[in-house]
This record gives C-alpha cells, structure tokens and sequence, in this order.
C-alpha cells in the first residue's frame, strides 16, 4: 500500500471528508476507499475541521534525510 498522498490528491481527500461531515457517505465506506484504519480517519477529519481551507496531505519532511557517510562513498 503506498502512502495517502501518493494516491490521492488533497482535493479528493477534501470531497471525501467533506461528505462524510455532510452524512452522505459513511464512515466505514471513506475507510475502504482511502485504505486507512479508523485512527487515521479521524485524525484526518480532525484536521479538516481545523482548518478545511488549508487542508492538506502532502508530506512535509521535519528535517533532512541522513545518509550514512560510508553509503555515501560507495554509490
């Protein structure tokens, strides 16, 4: 399974949750379409109703990868 924002774009997580907030589309079936346990669900819903204008599911590194000075040399 790849990661979410891989698969989808923030728009389509942004419609999904938006039905779901609507109750036309239950919880269970947006967990099924989106590949994700019901934690994640609800963190993302969360988000969401944080800020929906600003919603998104792009990954943001925190800090820069590490490679191993030896692995380094080698490639």
């Amino acid at each position: 399974m790849t990661q979410l924002h891989k698969r989808f774009t923030p728009e389509q997580i942004q419609e999904l949750l938006e039905r779901y907030l609507q109750k036309t589309i239950e919880r269970k079936y947006v967990q099924e379409i989106l590949e994700i346990k019901k934690r994640r669900f609800f963190s993302l819903v969360q988000q969401y109703k944080e800020n929906p204008k600003h919603f998104t599911i792009q990954y943001q590194r925190q800090c820069p990868p590490r490679i191993d000075p030896e692995a380094e040399r080698n490639s």
